[in-house]
């Protein structure tokens, strides 16, 4: 993105990203818009200069101009930049980019900066833009180094004013504007004189010099002197304490100065003259005069009282030279003396002067891979200034410069950042590996310093972070380290996050750590105890009783303990088996309840049970309408009538016979039955068919073939819970009769139960299958066919549990 407005393009506009999006500050004839620098192929930014120069100011002027005014303006603004180019100082502003002429366009770049003093002054109603009287101070005697270091060249500025004056991005004052620099003759400068006086002239009115800061001794006399420029210096110092107007307006006339000047000092004595201090007051008396003899040198001004504070050394000190100039001791003592005097220092200067500067020693660090032990000195200074400004603002201006810090070990990193400055996720992918470096160096003090930030991290750090990262690394640290006070800070940090840990974390990974302590130490004992509390607040109440307990009582014999450290584990204990004991009544209640109330279900269920339990056919095989629930109104089958009669144990027997189809009727046949397969079991007990359990044991099986034996276990291993309800009759009538069951008695055609049935028959013989004993086929089974199907009146093939 260029600013260009004409058809070419300038090697700038090809090598810089132009941010448009910003305002563009107005100086002089130049319009000025932040710049950062494109990528190369290789994806490293242009180095310039010995450091890596991501960020620059491009100036630019559209000149509207035509003939020779244009080429006039055109010729200044050159010889302006091109002197600008060749002066090196640290208090003059720096060329990044030379000059580029365009169609219709002038650009070059320079260091980052800010805006320029005139801008600055007039927006002192705005706090952001308020110059602190510390930064005046020290911005004046940057300006009294530019000028010494041109004087000394035998340069003069002779246009020193507010718009020459540019504050850069660290807040330091730099000059500019010397379109206009003369050089002096000799070192008096006694025959130089007013250069381009009569071009200047032509220009337009903001590539002039400004009349009310030029010295009368050079625009009436024509005398070009050093003292030319401190007499601007002082007219400078006044508009500074009056809001950027100075003693007297001129209004470009040279007549004007002439009238003013030799009314000075008295243009002094107004505005904010009574409000300047004793020590401003002073010097703009030295300075401001009509003439030169008395104006104090650049280099003796920057020795007045004025200067003389701690806070204005302090910043001095910072400056880039004069740090590198330092030794490793004066620079360490330095770093930790600063963070003492911030609070002394205004919050705007903090942000304005203090925080670009020690972040510009950071970046100079880093650059040139010197200096590193001086990284755990610096960054709690850098934290310590971020209090003041936006999460925002931190993280768009300062993250960006410490975050290649955070992944240096050698030496130990501080880790007491402003996480209220930082994301969540920029904290967790930035910061916290300087935790894990500090947890594996052997340091103990870089340790401890570790731990206890911790604690205070549960807001930032999410569940999958801890549970997967962190504790295993704190597990790791607790389980290795022989350090009384590193274990009782692991301890913490694992109370800490307990809170936020799962019921199977705290179990898999809290417990087994804390069961492995081998110390008797009463502090490790009562952190441990701690821990143990917070973590029974959270699992069930088995693992409290087999995991925590015992523990809890086996550290409670720790005999190192007092009295009172033993009274907070009997306290926690007793609070543990109460919890322990009212939890498992309360499940124990529970599980009566649910039980009691499977029963009643059950029950009142039996009924559709007992249904399902008699339709089983002949092939043991349910009824397909039954079994999917359907039934049909007012039809009963005779099994089921059956097995409704044989729930009455007087029920006459004859009865039952009559109400039995005679398809169903026993034929003779001299084939083994076949054996009988045990039903599936329905879950119903012989008492729920109707038949209780001592009426089977007192049967009296016959004593010879075919007599029926009774077999217990054959008959409770099945259960009779799919017998037939003519069977059910059949045993009821017997033990409501008393009748002994024999050979004989099934064969007499007497038999008052069975003989209407039997009177037919030409060879009285039981049931097929009742020969082997109860329940207990004597035949194999055959296949089923249409010669033996049973008939009306036969009994042949009849086998009432087939």
């Amino acid at each position: 993105m260029s600013i260009l407005t004409g058809s070419g393009r300038s090697n700038i506009s090809i090598q810089y990203t132009i941010d448009e999006s910003q305002k563009a500050h107005s100086i002089g004839p130049w319009k000025v818009l932040p710049a950062t620098k494109k990528l190369s192929s290789t994806g490293d930014a242009a180095v310039i200069s010995g450091s890596v120069r991501n960020k620059v100011s491009v100036w630019s002027c559209s000149l509207s101009l035509r003939g020779e005014q244009r080429t006039r303006c055109v010729e200044q603004l050159k010889r302006e930049i091109t002197t600008l180019s060749r002066l090196r100082h640290p208090c003059i502003l720096e060329v990044v980019e030379p000059l580029e002429e365009t169609r219709g366009e002038l650009t070059f770049a320079t260091e980052p900066i800010s805006t320029s003093l005139a801008n600055s002054l007039s927006s002192q109603s705005n706090p952001e833009y308020q110059l602190d009287e510390v930064e005046i101070r020290k911005g004046l005697l940057q300006v009294a180094r530019s000028l010494e270091f041109l004087h000394n060249s035998r340069r003069i500025h002779t246009n020193l004013n507010p718009h020459s004056i540019i504050i850069n991005a660290k807040a330091d004052w730099k000059l500019a504007g010397v379109g206009y620099l003369t050089v002096l003759s000799d070192e008096h400068g006694a025959d130089s004189e007013w250069v381009l006086e009569d071009e200047e002239n032509r220009l337009p009115p903001q590539m002039q010099r400004d009349m009310n800061y030029v010295d009368p001794m050079y625009a009436l006399d024509r005398r070009a002197s050093t003292s030319n420029d401190m007499f601007s210096l002082g007219v400078l110092i006044y508009a500074i304490f009056n809001r950027g107007k100075p003693p007297y307006e001129t209004h470009q006339s040279r007549s004007s100065v002439k009238v003013n000047a030799d009314r000075l000092p008295a243009p002094l004595h107004t505005g904010a003259w009574n409000s300047l201090g004793g020590d401003v007051q002073a010097i703009l008396s030295c300075l401001v005069t009509r003439s030169g003899e008395n104006r104090p040198t650049a280099k003796t001004f920057q020795s007045l009282a004025y200067f003389n504070s701690v806070l204005v050394s302090v910043l001095q000190f910072l400056e880039r030279d004069s740090f590198a100039a330092r030794t490793r001791q004066e620079k360490v003592q330095f770093l930790r003396g600063l963070q003492k005097m911030l609070p002394q220092f205004s919050p705007p200067l903090r942000k304005r002067k203090l925080l670009p500067s020690v972040s510009d020693l950071l970046m100079q660090m880093i650059e040139i891979m010197s200096d590193r032990s001086l990284l755990p000195y610096i960054l709690p200074n850098v934290f310590a200034m971020t209090g003041q400004i936006s999460s925002l603002e931190f993280g768009n201006s300062i993250l960006p410069q410490i975050k290649s810090l955070f992944t240096v070990q050698d030496p130990p990193q501080n880790q007491n950042l402003f996480v209220s400055k930082m994301s969540a996720a920029q904290f967790r992918e930035d910061v916290m590996p300087l935790f894990y470096s500090a947890f594996e160096n052997e340091n103990i003090a870089v340790q401890e310093n570790a731990l206890q930030k911790i604690p205070k991290l549960s807001d930032v750090l999410e569940f999958s972070h801890v549970k997967d990262v962190l504790l295993p690394k704190l597990a790791a640290l607790f389980a290795k380290t022989k350090i009384l006070s590193v274990k009782v800070s692991s301890l913490i940090c694992f109370y800490s996050l307990t809170p936020m840990l799962d019921k199977a974390t705290l179990v898999e990974a809290i417990l087994p750590t804390l069961a492995r302590i081998k110390t008797k130490e009463p502090a490790v004992m009562v952190a441990a105890l701690a821990v143990y509390e917070a973590v029974a607040a959270k699992v069930d109440r088995e693992t409290k009783a087999t995991a925590i307990l015992p523990r809890l009582w086996i550290m409670s014999m720790c005999p190192a303990l007092t009295a009172k450290q033993f009274s907070r584990f009997m306290q926690v204990i007793r609070q543990l088996t109460d919890a322990i004991e009212n939890e498992h009544l309360a499940h124990l209640r529970d599980q009566h309840e649910v039980q009691r109330h499977t029963e009643n279900v059950v029950a009142e269920n039996s009924s559709t049970r007992k249904s399902l339990s008699t339709t089983i056919n002949t092939t043991n095989d349910l009824d397909f309408e039954t079994l999917v629930g359907h039934t049909q109104s007012n039809q009963r089958s005779n099994i089921d009538l059956l097995s409704d009669q044989s729930r009455n144990s007087s029920i006459d027997m004859s009865v039952l016979l009559d109400s039995v189809p005679q398809n169903l009727a026993p034929v003779h046949s001299t084939a083994q039955p076949p054996p009988v397969k045990a039903p599936r079991s329905t879950g119903m007990s012989t008492s729920a068919v109707g038949i209780p359990p001592s009426t089977l044991h007192s049967l009296s099986p016959p004593p010879s073939r075919p007599t029926l034996r009774h077999s217990q276990s054959r008959t409770e291993g099945m259960g009779m819970a799919q017998s037939s309800g003519l069977f059910d009759a059949l045993m009821n009538n017997a033990q409501s009769s008393d009748t002994t069951w024999s050979a004989s008695s099934m064969q007499s055609p007497t038999n008052t139960t069975f003989a209407p049935k039997l009177a037919s028959n030409t060879a009285a013989i039981p049931p097929p299958g009742w020969g082997g004993g109860l329940l207990e086929p004597d035949r194999p089974r055959h296949t089923q066919s249409t010669t033996n199907l049973p008939t009306k009146s036969t009994w042949s093939d009849f086998d009432p549990l087939k």
